[in-house]
């Protein structure tokens, strides 16, 4: 997945997109398709994707605050709580 990363960002695409989950997740079962139903895979792949939505849904949150909430935003407080709350959320 770090290798579909760098490519992305290479080619000035995104780098944290469900798209580049679901090509990970070919590569890996066209390299071993017995791996599907093991408990690892399943895992750290869903785990990959919870995160990934939550990213993409935080970030569509943001684009529908008025200009207002959008100052506020832009301070340091809220970047450091947002931070902090962002952290404790994925961990």
């Amino acid at each position: 997945m770090a290798a579909f990363a760098l490519l992305a960002i290479l080619l000035d695409r995104a780098a944290l997109s469900l798209r580049l989950v679901a090509w990970s997740a070919v590569v890996v079962l066209v390299a071993a398709p017995d791996a599907l139903v093991g408990a690892s895979f399943q895992m750290s792949f869903a785990a990959v994707i919870a995160l990934i939505a939550a990213w993409e849904m935080g970030n569509g949150w943001r684009r529908r605050l008025p200009r207002e909430c959008r100052a506020v935003e832009a301070s340091s407080l809220w970047r450091i709580t947002t931070a902090v709350g962002a952290s404790l959320a994925t961990s």
